[in-house]
Formats: C-alpha cells, sequence, structure tokens
C-alpha cells in the first residue's frame, strides 16, 4: 500500500507508539489478556514500519550521487551494465549495513538507560516492582522511538502517489497485492528460492532464539537487569559485527549472496552448540558464562544477517516493487516461527531435555544453507527484467494490473 500514500506509514507508527503507551495500564497478572492483545498489535505496527524503512532502502541507494552517475555512464556505455550493478549492490549494503549499526547503537543507548530505570524503581525487590519498572522501559523506548520518527513525516521527500485501482478498497488491495506476487513466483524463481531459504532460516533461527531464551532465563533466575545488561553485550558487539562484516566484504569484494551464505553458516553454528548440551552440561547453554559468551557470539555473528538478509532481498526483487516484495519478506520473518516452536515442543515433551530442541532446527538451518548455494543475482535480475516487460506489455494492451 505504500505506493498510494505515506499516510500509512505515519499511521501504522502512531498505533505503535499508542499501543506501547497502553503498556502503563498493564503491569499485574491480572490483566495478562490485554497485555497479550496489546503485544499483539505493537508488533503488528512495529513490523508493518519496519517493512516500510527496509523497501526504502533500495530506492534510496539508487538515486545517490554516484549511482546515478554510474547509471548515467552505463546508459552513454562508458561502462558495462555488470559495472552499474555492481555500484548499484554496493550502496544498497552499505546503506543497509550503516542502518543495522544506528539501530542497535540506539538499541544499546535505550538497554543502558533502561538499566537505570529498573534500578532507580528498585525492580528486583518484589514482582510488583519489576512489572512496573518494564512498563516504564516500555514507554521510554516509545518515546525515544517518536524523538527520532516524527521528525521524518515532515522531513521524507513527497511523491506523486499511484492512484488506488477502480473496485479496489484500502482494505481489499493488500491481499490483492499478495496473490499477484504469489503467481509471480512461477516467473520470478530465483525470488521464491530466496523466500523459501529464508523462511527455513527464518524458522530455524527464531525458533532457536526462543529456546536459548528459555535456557537463559532459567540461568539468570529471570533477572531483568541481568537480562539488560546482555541486551547491551548483544547490541554492542552487534555493531561491531556490522562494521567487521562490512569491512570484510568492501575489501575482497564479496557479493551479497556469499555474504549471506556466510552468515547462514555462523547460524547454523548457533542450534548446533545448543544440540550439543543435550548430552552434556559442560557446554551447550548451562553455565552463566555461556549466557554472555551466547550474546556476544550472536551480536558478531548472527547480526550482520539481518542486514544482508535484507540486501538479499533487494537482489532478487523486481526494480519498483520494493514494497510489496518487502511486505512479504517481513511477514515471513514474523511467521516463521511456525514450524519450529511446534517441531521442537514435541521432541523437548518426549525427551523432557530442552536442549533436545535443536536437533530440529539445525536441520532447517541446514535446508537452508543447501538451499542458498542455487542462488543466483545474474539469474535473479534477468528473471525480474523479464517479468517487468511482461508487466509493460501487459499494461499496453489494457489489462489491468493490482501493482
Amino acid at each position: 500500500m505504500a505506493q498510494f500514500g505515506s499516510w500509512v506509514l505515519v499511521a501504522l507508527s502512531v498505533l505503535s507508539w499508542g499501543v506501547q503507551f497502553g503498556f502503563l495500564g498493564v503491569h499485574d497478572g491480572s490483566k495478562h489478556q490485554a497485555a497479550f492483545a496489546l503485544s499483539i498489535l505493537s508488533a503488528l505496527g512495529y513490523q508493518g514500519c519496519q517493512s516500510f524503512w527496509t523497501a526504502m532502502f533500495p530506492r534510496l541507494a539508487r538515486n545517490l550521487p554516484k549511482t546515478r552517475a554510474a547509471e548515467e555512464k552505463m546508459l552513454n556505455g562508458s561502462i558495462s551494465e555488470s559495472e552499474y550493478h555492481k555500484v548499484d549492490s554496493y550502496y544498497r549494503n552499505k546503506i543497509t549495513n550503516y542502518s543495522l549499526a544506528f539501530s542497535m547503537l540506539g538499541f544499546t543507548l535505550v538497554s543502558a538507560i533502561s538499566v537505570g530505570i529498573l534500578k532507580s524503581l528498585d525492580s528486583t525487590a518484589n514482582q510488583a516492582n519489576n512489572n512496573w519498572a518494564m512498563s516504564v522501559c516500555i514507554m521510554f523506548a516509545t518515546v525515544w522511538w517518536m524523538v527520532f520518527g516524527i521528525p521524518w513525516f515532515f522531513a521524507e521527500k513527497k511523491r506523486v502517489n499511484e492512484k488506488l485501482p477502480e473496485g479496489v478498497s484500502y482494505l481489499s488491495l493488500p491481499f490483492k497485492q499478495l496473490g499477484y506476487a504469489f503467481k509471480s513466483f512461477s516467473k520470478l524463481k530465483q525470488t521464491a528460492l530466496y523466500l523459501f531459504s529464508y523462511w527455513m532460516l527464518g524458522d530455524g533461527l527464531n525458533t532457536a532464539i526462543s529456546l536459548q531464551s528459555t535456557i537463559q532465563n532459567e540461568v539468570i533466575s529471570y533477572d531483568m537487569v541481568t537480562s539488560m545488561y546482555l541486551n547491551m553485550i548483544n547490541g554492542g558487539t552487534n555493531i561491531l559485527g556490522t562494521i567487521l562484516f562490512w569491512w570484510f566484504q568492501k575489501t575482497f569484494k564479496v557479493s551479497t549472496r556469499n555474504m549471506y551464505i556466510i552468515c547462514s553458516v555462523f547460524i547454523t553454528l548457533f542450534p548446533i552448540y545448543g544440540l550439543i548440551g543435550t548430552w552434556t552440561n559442560k557446554i551447550g547453554f548451562h553455565n552463566i558464562w555461556e549466557v554472555w559468551f551466547y550474546n556476544a557470539y550472536f551480536g558478531i555473528f548472527i547480526g550482520p544477517y539481518y542486514a544482508y538478509s535484507s540486501t538479499m532481498m533487494s537482489e532478487v526483487c523486481p526494480r519498483g516493487k520494493e514494497f510489496v516484495f518487502f511486505a512479504i519478506f517481513s511477514t515471513i520473518n514474523k511467521t516463521s516461527s511456525f514450524i519450529g516452536p511446534f517441531v521442537s515442543s514435541a521432541i523437548i515433551d518426549d525427551t523432557g531435555n530442552n536442549n533436545s530442541g535443536f536437533s530440529f532446527l539445525v536441520a532447517l538451518c541446514c535446508v537452508s544453507l543447501a538451499s542458498s548455494f542455487f542462488l543466483n543475482e545474474d539469474n535473479a535480475r534477468v528473471q525480474a527484467e523479464e517479468f517487468l516487460l511482461e508487466e509493460k506489455k501487459r499494461i499496453a494492451n489494457g489489462e489491468s494490473l493490482v501493482f
């Protein structure tokens, strides 16, 4: 819906802020149903906003002066199309990595200030203090988002928006767009393959994170102050990891696809390590030092995945269709924890060992890793261009397209 007006991003942002302020009135067990509803609405609002932000990065990169200059050189025959695409890909990766680094800087600062809030409200004294302190932390994080989010509404360049197709409402439009996009996968095979790989990897990673968090909370005895310290370690090392991965990519001119594969390898090692804890208590997230080590490892070696998976989506997405395909990309990110939790829970119930649940997650990550080797950025580009040319022909013949 983004191409039909910027009001959608504003509405989703306001929804998220309002819902998160609602947590100030929900801080005891008797209101758990309201807390559950607020959590769902908050997640929907935030994920919707994130879809718009990430879909905007490819367009920002392609409109940078150096990228536009490279495009002019390509059109004049001064450089090849392949050389232009390398410049385009370079700046898409740069913007995405910079964005991740700055977002993690904000995450780390908010976590650090939240530690002060938790301590000032004596969150460790009792459950009531802990719940209220967490509500105040959520309020603070929301205000932080508003301070940095509202200026964009005024700074954003106004663009000519598309008109809503006849016979289509804002309620039916997203479903029609998604239906059209899924039908397009028969022609956009590389796009479909990447989304499959991303779905499998996301299912394995997200479920592994949830499983590790369960074990971690038991190890730290659900201490929220310690949890915030761990968030700071995670965020700080994520900044370091993003810088290191970006340096590696620039220095050795590694493609986005290969950076995605490298990230996938490090992600796969995560559930493998957790699985080892099935047979021994020496390692496998049983000790306090492993909790700190895990958060540092996650930040340095897994954190950059969130940048490269997004850039890889832009590599296989038809130009001009970013908002629709990134919406699918973001939806998969949130719904990918679908198969993993069910199967892992069944394994844990059968064995009585939390670490045994990592076994299925290793399999999911391995399937994703294997499929990612069949990704080809050049083939994806050709398929996307053919798809767009076919669309132009259909429009010229008077056919109505949803997007």
